[in-house]
């Protein structure tokens, strides 16, 4: 029996007349069903009347990539659209090409589907990938991939050459073209300028979408997907508390939330097979209804599920409620450093009283799986704060009382991200992280309480911030049955000016043909004030100038 046999909510269209779009998870099945990114695209793309959008999922090492809702084959479609959320994954993005017999490079392809990607990775920086895409989404899609539609439809109705297409698409907002700029590099081999070739001066404006128009929710049910018996729903997007380290406080930014009224509406039709309502969001609790929206849950006959919650805000909520209506099994702290001093670097203003508290209230309630997350790698660490993050975590674990809650912790090293204040920062070394984590597990030893790490992390710290002289690394990765570590030496890239090395203020990044809708200055102010140990007040959307996305 293959997936679809298996599926809820799948949307098949008849094809005559319409642009088929392939949309491609450059992951599992798994993966990329329990993603309401892809959720919300294929949506939005089927909610069209001159589109068909069918699914196709790949990793590295599949054979015959086919669609889910018709098993066409690749070459059927009109464009192939890749919705990509984590770096690493462009390697499958390749692979996927040159197995659908794609010439991986759209410099040698004149002919053919448009190739193109968003995602937050693309939004973020697009330039490790931007040699195979003919085009790429920068920002959010709502209101946006209608435009894009239309566009590529028309082109292909009256028989315009893919260039001419290409060119119609560079007048989009928040679209962006690679093979329309270019790139000039100094003799230290760093990028010197980069300019659209046709349009000098010319920045790629993200698209920010007005979460009025529709709703971002699970659209396809599934047994085969991390959320099986639970309907997502994205009540707000942003995060006005803005760490230093944290691409939701930036992003997207400036924070907004959805009507209640339309969350309702989401509601009102949903399959037999759903039970709970996972409401997604960076930081749940700052959702002004969210006790409306709780209840209203309950009183449909469904439980809740929360993605994220501050340990400072869990007392807005109406216990009652929470415990009516909330399905209370599993939650997530993010304490992400063990000392109150590096939280301060990190823009993060939590106490270990306020960590403690949230802890204990938890426990009240009947917590029996507890995951902390941890960074290691901040500017200004010493061997004491990794040995704070232990002693943190049994204090956590005590406070939970009853030693009837599984307590995890996840600890990684810090990946500076573009459009953040720590884009200048270099990762640390893996000998650096390997010794931190061992003095966390040796504080932790006979403790219980399991600690997990990503040791591949210099491959998301390379490609994070890289440029695009890095698709021939891409095309290595793809090619290579060997391993990550080995792959990464086999290929001869240059971690130190990847990776590990601090970049200088004034560089060129290779993200700055973007515009974000705030000025580089605004973050490097904010990365002082980290190096200081200074706290920023959150965002308070229309009511301040700090950023200026407000006015953007």
């Amino acid at each position: 029996m293959t997936v679809i046999h298996r599926e809820s909510g799948v949307i098949k269209k008849e094809w005559g007349g319409k642009l088929p779009v392939l949309l491609v998870y450059p992951d599992t099945y798994r993966a990329g069903m329990s993603n309401l990114a892809l959720h919300t695209l294929y949506g939005i793309l089927n909610s069209m009347d001159n589109v068909v959008c069918e699914r196709c999922f790949w990793r590295k090492g599949q054979k015959g990539p086919l669609s889910i809702e018709s098993n066409r084959q690749v070459s059927d479609f009109s464009i192939i659209a890749f919705s990509i959320s984590f770096e690493t994954d462009y390697i499958n993005a390749v692979d996927f090409l040159r197995a659908s017999s794609i010439e991986p490079y759209s410099s040698m392809r004149t002919h053919g589907p448009i190739i193109m990607a968003g995602g937050i990775a693309i939004t973020l920086n697009p330039e490790p990938i931007s040699a195979f895409m003919d085009v790429c989404v920068i920002g959010e899609a709502e209101g946006l991939v209608g435009d894009i539609m239309s566009v590529v439809h028309d082109g292909l109705k009256t028989r315009k050459e893919k260039a001419f297409i290409l060119k119609e698409l560079d007048n989009l907002e928040g679209v962006y073209v690679p093979s329309f700029y270019w790139v000039g590099y100094n003799t230290e081999g760093r990028i010197e300028e980069m300019e659209h070739k046709f349009k000098k001066g010319k920045r790629i404006r993200r698209h920010i979408a007005p979460l009025s128009e529709g709703i971002s929710s699970t659209v396809i049910y599934t047994g085969d997907t991390t959320f099986s018996d639970m309907h997502l729903q994205e009540v707000s997007r942003g995060c006005r508390y803005r760490c230093r380290f944290c691409i939701s406080g930036y992003a997207y930014l400036p924070p907004r939330h959805r009507k209640l009224e339309d969350l309702k509406k989401d509601l009102l039709s949903l399959p037999p097979c759903v039970k709970k309502v996972g409401i997604v969001s960076p930081m749940v609790t700052e959702y002004p209804h969210l006790n409306e929206l709780l209840n209203y849950i309950h009183a449909i006959g469904l439980k809740a599920s929360m993605s994220s919650m501050r340990a400072d805000s869990l007392a807005i909520l109406d216990i009652n409620n929470l415990e009516m209506s909330t399905d209370q099994f599993s939650a997530a702290i993010a304490p992400e450093a063990g000392t109150y001093r590096l939280r301060r670097v990190l823009n993060k203003q939590l106490s270990d009283e306020q960590i403690l508290n949230a802890a204990a209230f938890l426990g009240e309630h009947n917590v029996n799986i507890l995951k902390l997350y941890f960074l290691i790698g901040i500017p200004g660490e010493t061997n004491d704060d990794i040995k704070a993050i232990a002693s943190l975590a049994l204090r956590i674990k005590k406070a939970l009382k009853g030693g009837k809650c599984r307590v995890s912790i996840s600890v990684n090293p810090l990946i500076p991200k573009p459009f953040t204040p720590f884009q200048w920062l270099g990762v640390i070394k893996q000998n650096e992280a390997r010794d931190k984590i061992n003095i966390i597990k040796k504080s932790l030893k006979s403790s219980g309480i399991r600690l997990e790490w990503e040791k591949h992390y210099l491959l998301q710290a390379i490609i994070s911030r890289g440029d695009r002289r890095l698709s021939e690394f891409i095309v290595h990765l793809s090619n290579t049955d060997k391993s990550i570590t080995h792959a990464i030496k086999e290929s001869g890239i240059d971690i130190e000016y990847y990776a590990l090395r601090e970049r200088e203020h004034d560089e060129v990044l290779p993200w700055d043909f973007m515009d974000y809708g705030f000025k580089k200055d605004f973050l490097l102010n904010e990365y002082r004030l980290g190096m200081k140990g200074v706290i920023t007040p959150p965002c308070k959307p229309g009511t301040c100038t700090l950023c200026g996305i407000c006015y953007y």
